[in-house]
């Protein structure tokens, strides 16, 4: 009964209107994004269609109201709509595990990738590959990006301590945020 009622509300969100304002996305596996809004009622679900061992992870919108959402373990990042439909498959030539998405105000999309090349790529808003960038690693990839506001300083982890900088403007290596590793084994989504 919970299975079919959370079914019949996506699928009635979907068609009811946009994603509203402040709807919290949770990736929570098996190809799923759960929304919920801000009492925590439970909004329905959105689909990438990518099965059963689809690890969504990271997730962004565009200043359109597209979302996209990361699909970790099947090299794949999926785009819906506005009103939660799906649009399908956004960009290519993921080379491994992309987990993190950023998008500019210019609309360009950015995914950084956990393993394989580590690569950070940047799509233009109809995904098409624009750039490749190769920032440093630490223990792991491109692992958790965010933009900051001046539209060039991509901060990242790489699942080792520090908060790693890259200029995305001139392709250029930024020192880390931080000079003394943070607590703990891993620095993770930040």
């Amino acid at each position: 009964l919970v299975v079919m009622l959370i079914g019949f509300l996506a699928a009635q969100y979907a068609a009811g209107g946009t994603i509203a304002p402040g709807t919290v996305m949770v990736s929570t596996g098996e190809g799923k994004v759960t929304m919920f809004d801000q009492n925590g009622n439970n909004l329905g679900q959105l689909d990438t269609t990518t099965g059963g061992n689809g690890d969504t992870a990271g997730s962004t919108f565009d200043a359109a109201g597209n979302f996209f959402v990361t699909v970790f373990s099947r090299q794949q990042v999926t785009k819906f709509d506005p009103t939660g439909a799906l649009i399908g498959a956004f960009g290519s030539g993921y080379n491994s595990d992309p987990e993190s998405i950023v998008v500019d105000a210019s609309g360009n999309v950015y995914v950084g990738q956990a393993d394989g090349s580590h690569m950070l790529l940047k799509f233009d808003a109809n995904g098409n590959l624009l750039a490749t960038f190769s920032p440093a690693r630490d223990v792991r990839g491109t692992d958790w990006i965010d933009l900051d506001s001046d539209q060039c300083t991509l901060f990242y982890t790489s699942e080792g301590g520090l908060v790693k900088r890259f200029d995305v403007c001139t392709n250029t290596q930024l020192t880390d945020l931080n000079s003394v590793p943070l607590p703990g084994l891993h620095a993770y989504a930040q």
